[in-house]
């Protein structure tokens, strides 16, 4: 199934669940007590994680909802009996898992924040991360980080670091498939989605360059600015 986000969702709901052809399975407003903007989203095939707050790190509370991928009911995380774990120390910018941990990246800060999934306790950080913003855990055991301008891969302790990427124009997001390829998003002059063989090496491009500007013309394989 896909998750899709946006402020003013169908219907009022901000986050939606839809099967590859488009229909729509449930639809939610999340939790009310973080920030209204959807950063980013992780899933770990049984609850799905929500990164909510401001993009640019304003006044609105930032934190993560979870929510079961079955019924879109909020869940408990960890042991703290709330559906939602405040963190409003530091501007959030991207949230990955795996069986244990919750990885949340705070550009601003350099540093990718670890919590116990199981307590939603901090464990440790991440530090000296180049402006680290879209996160996602591979099936291998290793963490790729859009950080700056690359694509970096490392251990859950950040150790093992490699760039897979170099001199990528405003990187965002990244998504990683089972075959170990993977997907960052481009957002500047290119509005694109890049695509790499697990090594690094660039296969395709999706979208057209460029994006598309509104108002103005409709272009089918352009992206929206």
């Amino acid at each position: 199934h896909l998750f899709l986000a946006h402020l003013g969702g169908e219907a009022s709901r901000i986050l939606i669940k839809c099967t590859p052809d488009g229909q729509r399975v449930w639809g939610i407003d999340t939790t009310l007590d973080l920030g209204p903007h959807v950063i980013d989203m992780a899933t770990d095939d049984t609850s799905l994680y929500v990164l909510k707050g401001d993009f640019k790190g304003g006044p609105a509370v930032g934190g993560i909802a979870k929510i079961s991928c079955a019924t879109g009911f909020n869940e408990p995380i960890g042991q703290t009996g709330r559906s939602s774990l405040v963190l409003s120390n530091y501007p959030l910018s991207g949230i990955a898992v795996n069986a244990d941990t919750l990885f949340v990246s705070s550009e601003s800060a350099g540093k990718i924040y670890c919590f116990d999934k199981q307590t939603a306790q901090q464990m440790r950080v991440i530090e000296n991360v180049k402006q680290p913003r879209g996160l996602m855990w591979t099936t291998n055991g290793f963490l790729f980080v859009v950080a700056g301008d690359e694509v970096v891969r490392m251990k859950p302790d950040g150790s093992e670091r490699g760039v897979l990427v170099r001199q990528l124009a405003e990187p965002r997001r990244i998504a990683v498939a089972k075959n170990g390829e993977f997907f960052v998003t481009l957002q500047g002059v290119y509005q694109q989605v890049l695509h790499y063989d697990p090594a690094g090496k660039l296969l395709n491009t999706i979208g057209q360059r460029g994006g598309m500007l509104v108002p103005g013309p409709w272009v089918k394989e352009a992206m929206l600015r």
